[in-house]
């Protein structure tokens, strides 16, 4: 949601883990500044959370994470294996007999 940023990358990706592990487990803004290991202050936080994070993100984050890759296209463009994969795996059929 910001147009432009004023601290750098690496601030900025620390505050949004932290304010992301806040929200998501649920613990609060307020209680991850309480442990103090990470020198970031809670109106930095809070201020993270009030122009980076939003519903929308969240749910286009969680859709991205949740969401298989879709498979490698085949060269051949077929579903099918090849002989050569078949064959090692033992399954090619032998003549038909009538």
């Amino acid at each position: 949601m910001a147009a432009y940023e004023r601290i750098d990358r690496a601030t900025l990706q620390r505050r949004l883990l932290l304010a992301l592990f806040a929200l998501g487990t649920n613990m609060g803004i307020r209680a991850i500044v309480a442990t103090g290991e990470h020198g970031e202050s809670e109106a930095a936080l809070r201020h993270l959370r009030k122009h980076f994070i939003t519903v929308d993100n969240l749910r286009a984050a969680v859709t991205k994470l949740v969401t298989p890759p879709s498979p490698p296209a085949t060269p051949h463009g077929g579903a099918g294996e090849t002989r050569a994969r078949r064959t090692r795996r033992g399954s090619v059929p032998g003549p038909r007999t009538a």
